[in-house]
């Protein structure tokens, strides 16, 4: 059924299809016609979604839109051809951005197969940077070759997507945390006595140390005394 689909795209835009007279605006908009049909298919007959390339003559499945260094990608990115194109045609994909033009990808090589290409394990290696995303680039060994840019498509760190810190937090299971807002008191004005005989400074260290019974009549020469120690 999708082969039937894709000659059916193929040869509704082909010029023995469409007469001299029609002119380009017509031909786009044929061709917008063909590639909503293949859309409509691809989204019945597979649990992917799939979405345009700048070429016309090809779609590609989604990707996230952030992912994690050398890790497996949750489903086959899958590459369909909406023109004919051989069985065993090589298929490669390569990854970039202005920080890093040519990124590591692994497993980025496969073949058509009834005009599907499927990376089984395809792995971004590189890194796109920070706050960027790298621009993928499929290209089609086809006798002239042809090339398809998704622009944009996902970005690629180190440690990949942070969970949200709410979301397994005890204190946001239980309805958030209780609000920390400090009430200010306002400050308290020191009343000084009217009377000013009220008021004794304190001007020297025995004033603030009342004399003991102990400090009052021994010294220090006096605590380190034989006599009192009782030494002979």
């Amino acid at each position: 059924m999708l082969e039937l689909l894709l000659a059916y795209a193929t040869n509704f835009v082909s010029p023995t299809r469409c007469s001299p007279l029609v002119g380009a605006a017509k031909e786009s908009l044929l061709m917008e016609v063909a590639l909503r049909h293949a859309e409509e298919y691809l989204r019945k007959v597979s649990n992917d979604s799939f979405q345009r390339t700048e070429s016309p003559n090809f779609l590609c499945s989604t990707l996230p839109n952030h992912w994690r260094s050398n890790k497996s990608l949750p489903q086959p990115f899958v590459v369909v051809a909406i023109g004919f194109v051989p069985n065993g045609t090589k298929v490669t994909v390569a990854a970039g951005n202005e920080d890093n033009s040519c990124a590591e990808v692994k497993n980025n090589e496969t073949e058509i197969k009834d005009q599907v290409a499927k990376f089984s394990d395809l792995r971004f290696v590189g890194k796109s940077g920070r706050g960027k995303n790298f621009h993928l680039t499929i290209t089609v060994h086809t006798e002239p070759a042809q090339v398809a840019i998704v622009s944009k498509i996902i970005k690629v760190t180190v440690d990949g997507p942070r969970e949200q810190r709410t979301q397994n937090h005890p204190r946001a299971i239980l309805g958030g945390a209780p609000s920390r807002k400090r009430h200010h008191q306002p400050s308290t004005v020191l009343q000084m006595p009217s009377d000013p005989n009220l008021i004794s400074p304190i001007s020297s260290r025995s004033d603030r140390h009342p004399p003991t019974c102990l400090n009052s009549h021994l010294t220090p020469t006096h605590l380190h005394s034989p006599s009192i120690l009782g030494s002979p």
